[in-house]
């Protein structure tokens, strides 16, 4: 299973993995709409998953992506 932090990291411009922690939506300048719809492509494409609106609408903190792939992720090799 790929590794989100480095995806996180990445697409909010981040350096620091500590940062992660608690991190909603809204939370930091660069985790606006586009950002956020940037976040989902590189999900589905790391995880090979294809995320509904409902899904997507629901992912506004790093705590909820982390749960909805452990759930996706689990479910898919289970």
């Amino acid at each position: 299973m790929p590794d989100l932090d480095p995806i996180l990291l990445r697409t909010f411009k981040l350096s620091d993995p500590v940062q992660l922690d608690g991190l909603r939506l809204g939370d930091i300048p660069t985790w606006d709409s586009l950002s956020h719809m940037e976040l989902i492509l590189a999900i589905e494409s790391a995880y090979d998953l294809r995320l509904t609106g409902d899904e997507i609408a629901d992912l506004t903190s790093v705590a909820a992506i982390r749960a909805l792939l452990a759930n996706k992720v689990g479910a898919e090799t289970n």
